[in-house]
């Protein structure tokens, strides 16, 4: 939604405790009236926490919350995280940051931490001569098998020189199973397989001093440390977006004589805009999945169905997308103290001109003293306006149906 905030300050009126903001849907539009209501820090602190599911998933080691305050129908946070603590030793951290839907982060987040721990395991039974670089291989192994998993499991029901001889009837009674008295299973699957998730992963092996970051798409990993007395921000994950020349240039490659249309205002054909995700396979797979398959779907479906039909003249030699992951290795320091995982809503949460090094203040609130025990809650506050009441009231409370900002999430993990 394109919207323009008027220089001018808020109008207030006491009218159930309300405020009225004169808004701007679009440049040049006349204002519009929206009300929000108002807090002060006190009720801030506790509507905040409530509203982002502040929670401590292992003591005085990790915290997170997950804020969407949009109550309107179908305006669900799509994001999802997990924590996990293998035998006092192995720390698993992920945040999913769904698109187009909520199905492939829902099962992902459930089924890929399970996948990655038995695969640990076994590799540490068999035993290692190169623990950081077979940690590393696992992981991305893993992360690829299982979006490579969520296709197979379509072609098993929708073998490719099969479809086109499939009746309508017969592709829709399967492909939305939930309407015809099945259990919906294999509905299931299609919506997992058309929607996606970004995915950014840390693996943290407490007892050697050891972690692996992972990345798919934009969301982040940033390792706040202390250096010569002062916080600092490193990045731990590569930024796979149609803005990234190196990944546009990746994609065109792959794809000669496609230039014009494999990526397109900065989307993967004009689409788009991650390079690298799981699921979204109507960019993976071949162009009859989505047209006979994808596009059946009911309730839900895509919520744009004929955009969906004008972006698939355009996939001619898929995949457009890739699944791998871009995965690093990192010995903790002593002055290492915090990595901080996060969907790109935080990142967007900050003014246009603090966009660019935001993580060097993400650093600073994690690393400075302060009487928030949540860190994770600490910098969703600051970014939503810190103590500037009327900005946080305003970015907590809108009246508005429709969304106006970004699913959020935030997990940080204690190194020491």
């Amino acid at each position: 939604m394109e919207s323009v905030r008027p220089s001018t300050p808020p109008l207030h009126t006491n009218e159930d405790t309300n405020t009225v903001l004169p808004y701007y849907r679009f440049p040049g539009e006349c204002p519009s009236p929206l009300r929000y209501a108002f807090y002060d820090t006190t009720q801030l602190d506790s509507r905040l926490s409530q509203t982002a599911k502040a929670v401590e998933p292992i003591k005085e080691k990790a915290w997170a919350v997950s804020f969407q305050p949009c109550l309107g129908e179908g305006e669900d946070n799509q994001d999802r995280w997990v924590v996990e603590l293998w035998d006092d030793r192995w720390m698993f951290a992920a945040i999913f940051d769904g698109h187009a839907g909520m199905d492939t982060a829902e099962h992902v987040s459930h089924a890929l931490p399970s996948l990655i721990k038995q695969s640990l395991y076994t590799l540490l039974q068999e035993g290692t001569d190169d623990k950081p670089g077979d940690i590393r291989r696992m992981l991305s192994q893993q992360i690829q098998s299982y979006d490579a998993g969520l296709a197979a499991a379509v072609k098993a029901i929708f073998p490719v020189e099969q479809l086109s001889s499939m009746s309508e009837e017969e592709i829709d009674r399967l492909v939305n199973d939930h309407l015809y008295g099945g259990t919906g299973e294999i509905h299931d699957k299609v919506l997992r397989c058309m929607r996606g998730t970004t995915a950014v992963i840390v693996l943290v092996d407490t007892k050697n001093g050891e972690m692996w970051t992972a990345g798919l798409g934009d969301s982040e990993a940033v390792l706040a440390s202390i250096t010569s007395g002062h916080p600092t921000a490193m990045s731990m994950n590569g930024y796979h977006n149609g803005t990234d020349p190196r990944e546009v240039d990746l994609i065109r490659t792959a794809h000669p004589g496609e230039d014009a249309t494999s990526v397109f205002n900065s989307r993967v054909l004009g689409a788009i805009a991650v390079t690298r995700a799981l699921g979204d396979h109507e960019f993976k797979l071949p162009a009859i999945y989505t047209e006979k398959v994808f596009l059946r779907a009911r309730e839900p479906g895509f919520a744009a169905p004929a955009r969906v039909e004008q972006v698939m003249l355009h996939n001619l030699t898929p995949p457009y997308l890739s699944s791998e992951p871009d995965v690093r290795y990192h010995r903790i320091r002593e002055k290492d103290k915090y990595l901080l995982l996060c969907s790109d809503g935080l990142r967007d949460l900050w003014e246009y001109e603090m966009r660019r090094g935001a993580e060097r203040y993400w650093a600073r609130m994690l690393c400075e003293p302060s009487g928030q025990t949540n860190l994770a809650l600490r910098v969703l506050r600051s970014a939503i306006g810190g103590p500037d009441e009327e900005k946080c009231s305003m970015l907590m409370g809108l009246q508005l149906e429709e969304k106006w900002m970004d699913d959020t999430t935030i997990v940080v993990v204690a190194l020491h």
